[in-house]
């Protein structure tokens, strides 16, 4: 017996973790509820399983090869008929299993619904907040929190923004406070030589 995959439709040994063809998972971390207030995902019709053939994803990895990944996008869609969002992450999938493979990395295990809010907060520059609500829910102090968010960002891809450090901000305050000193120097002088002038 062997396992489907739900992206390209391969047939897989069974027990396998990731599709040979298009590298996505196969198996997945434990069904996690939505969250509040959010609507469910729409299904993938049944049909676009069956509609997914290995010639598709080879053309569709070749074009994000190619930096056409909108095409890509395009064609996945047209071919199975799912939606926007399903055919994006499906094509983002097939690109991550590449990339990792390409480098010679084990590409990461699908995210949980923390990890995703914590990986959404690092992604908008937010590292601060990410960092808080890794310690919110675990508890652990300031240093295990902020190395535990940098490896998930790391694990996923995500290139951690460039910030200003401790230096950069001394550096900062002192530039300006000799700005502030300079500037005080030079008023205090104007308004000596303006005195001198009108006889004030």
């Amino acid at each position: 017996m062997s396992t489907k995959c739900p992206i390209c439709g391969f047939e897989n040994a069974r027990g396998s973790a990731r599709c040979d063809k298009c590298k996505a998972w196969l198996v997945q971390t434990a069904e996690l509820p939505p969250p509040v207030g959010s609507a469910p995902a729409p299904a993938v019709p049944k049909s676009a399983a069956a509609a997914i053939d290995p010639e598709m994803v080879d053309e569709v990895l070749a074009l994000v090869r190619d930096g056409r990944k909108i095409e890509a996008i395009r064609i996945f869609r047209e071919t199975t008929g799912c939606g926007l969002r399903e055919a994006k992450d499906a094509v983002e999938a097939m690109e991550a299993g590449r990339q990792t493979l390409s480098e010679g990395r084990v590409p990461p295990p699908p995210a949980t619904m923390e990890e995703n809010e914590i990986l959404e907060l690092v992604r908008a520059g937010n590292i601060i907040a990410a960092i808080k609500l890794h310690r919110e829910r675990t508890g652990d102090g300031l240093k295990e929190s902020k190395e535990a968010v940098e490896a998930l960002a790391r694990a996923h891809g995500i290139a951690r923004p460039q910030q200003v450090g401790c230096g950069g901000a001394a550096l900062m305050l002192v530039v300006g406070f000799v700005m502030t000193i300079v500037l005080g120097a030079g008023l205090i002088v104007f308004g000596k030589v303006v005195a001198a002038k009108f006889g004030l």
